[in-house]
């Protein structure tokens, strides 16, 4: 589920910029900021990158079974829990030179979009197909030293961005681990 709510992001970030902007091409892509040489990747010249930063188990959703069960009329089914995913992701926005200021022009609609919908209803998306059909997206804030940190590890030059929080991804196992047949009887010997 996180490819498919990386792009779902992506996608409704480039229609909204679409609408706000006039747009003929999509600006917003999920990629790498730079090649292996270190060099700043070429497909992301005027972009809003999306880039997916890490991902932390949701501790409030934190099931304490270690199996969850169907009863299929012939038996119990044992399957793995679903775990909820908070994934950490980043928009830097990648307008140089002259087109630097319509970059952060660009940052504060998504900004903007993201604060206005905050949660975001994926019913429509045939991705989606667990009973959690909403993710909640949050502003992060970093500290000074975790965003050089982070320009560190990426080793790219420092460019406007933000960090959000998406919530609420599930990991869903469908793959029966286990089978209990049904009690038949209850006799005391």
């Amino acid at each position: 589920m996180i490819q498919p709510t990386l792009t779902y992001i992506r996608d409704i970030s480039n229609q909204f910029l679409r609408n706000q902007y006039e747009y003929d091409e999509d600006k917003v892509v999920i990629s790498n900021l730079s090649e292996q040489t270190g060099k700043l990747s070429s497909e992301v010249e005027d972009k809003v990158v999306l880039v997916f930063l890490g991902l932390e188990e949701e501790p409030a959703m934190r099931n304490n079974s270690s199996r969850k069960g169907a009863f299929d009329g012939a038996g119990y089914q044992g399957k793995s829990p679903t775990i909820f995913l908070n994934l950490q992701v980043m928009f830097y926005v990648n307008f140089r030179n002259k087109k630097y200021l319509e970059g952060l022009d660009v940052l504060a609609s998504i900004i903007r979009f993201f604060q206005k919908n905050r949660i975001i209803d994926v019913f429509n998306n045939s991705d989606f197909s667990h009973s959690n059909r909403k993710i909640s997206i949050e502003l992060i804030s970093l500290s000074n030293e975790i965003g050089y940190s982070i320009w560190s590890a990426i080793g790219v030059n420092i460019m406007p961005y933000v960090c959000y929080k998406i919530s609420l991804v599930p990991i869903i196992d469908d793959q029966v681990i286990s089978y209990t047949p049904p009690v038949k009887s209850t006799q005391n010997s």
